[in-house]
């Protein structure tokens, strides 16, 4: 008898690429001055709303000086966007401010502290102060400028998981054949039965090296990439001697990694190890850990020895059993 068997698990989206765009939203001190930013809040006792307190009611209440907290937080908005813009003016890629997303005031505003904008107030930014204004627990009067600062990053992979191992299959092959079959009446071959399983594996990921031409900033491209392909094959194979139907013997040979494979893993499977694990390592040298021409490296035989491959080496075990 001859059957063979063949599974594939095939896994084409986990932890794919990402990239990433964030808003930060920029009052600025003309904000704070009208009443627009406040920190704190009293309950209305009948209804249980929420009534924000102003900065110069809650002033007057620490016993300060009621533009003490107008001051403070009006300096340090518009610092905020000052640095935002010089950030942005330096930056070549990924800051910007979004336009669409502002809110101005016919007062204007200023970038920098000797830069000052005032054409881009309109008929949107007007009622939108307007409609703001108009509720009556509102601390604000009058209108203010909101900026909307967007730094993106570009598509890239997400770190790499040691865990993630795509896809994987195996094809198995079974042999075997009935007490009298062959030559000798079946001694030489009769009562076999032979196993063998092929194994393939996805290799695991690991960060491969910057790409785009955007090495020269802070905003680098990784690329995710995979090790190589990791199978292996195993063999079991037993030969039964005697009658079925009285007492016989059954010889058996399990084999574990039949042609001793060595495929090398992308990472040590113990990350936690004080050892240099720089990942160019793995495309300069093939392995993991130190390179083989490291100081560090020098007097052993090999670095993580077994740990440095996926499967252990070839493994034979022989068995006999007896039945009667």
């Amino acid at each position: 008898m001859f059957a063979f068997n063949f599974a594939f698990n095939l896994q084409w989206s986990e932890r794919g690429d990402w990239g990433w765009s964030w808003h930060e939203i920029k009052p600025d001190s003309l904000f704070v001055a009208n009443g627009h930013y406040w920190n704190t809040f009293d309950i209305d006792p009948t209804t249980g709303s929420e009534i924000p307190v102003s900065l110069r009611e809650q002033a007057v209440r620490d016993g300060k000086d009621p533009d003490f907290y107008v001051k403070k937080y009006g300096a340090l908005a518009n610092q905020n966007i000052h640095k935002f813009e010089a950030f942005r003016s330096g930056f070549p890629v990924g800051a910007s401010w979004s336009d669409r997303r502002n809110h101005y005031s016919d007062e204007g505003f200023y970038w920098a502290p000797e830069e000052q904008e005032t054409s881009l107030y309109s008929d949107t930014d007007k009622a939108f102060w307007e409609r703001i204004n108009a509720d009556p627990n509102y601390p604000g009067l009058g209108e203010g400028n909101l900026l909307v600062g967007r730094r993106i990053a570009f598509p890239r992979a997400r770190d790499s998981d040691p865990g993630d191992r795509r896809s994987f299959g195996s094809m198995a092959f079974l042999f075997a054949t009935p007490p009298n079959f062959g030559p000798m009446s079946g001694k030489l071959l009769g009562g076999l039965r032979t196993n063998l399983v092929y194994r393939i594996y996805t290799g695991t990921p690991y960060d491969g090296p910057v790409s785009g031409g955007l090495a020269e900033t802070s905003l680098q491209i990784v690329r995710r990439v995979y090790g190589p392909v990791h199978t292996r094959v195993d063999l079991n194979l037993e030969k039964q001697f005697g009658s079925p139907e009285g007492l016989h013997t059954t010889l058996g040979i399990q084999v574990y990694n039949l042609f001793n494979q060595k495929d090398l893993r992308a990472v040590t499977p113990d990350q936690d190890r004080d050892i240099d694990l720089e990942t160019d390592r793995w495309q300069l040298w093939g392995m993991p850990g130190l390179d083989p021409i490291s100081a560090r490296a020098q007097g052993t035989d090999e670095i993580f020895d077994l740990n440095n491959y996926w499967d252990r080496p070839r493994e034979l075990t022989l068995s006999v059993r007896l039945k009667w």
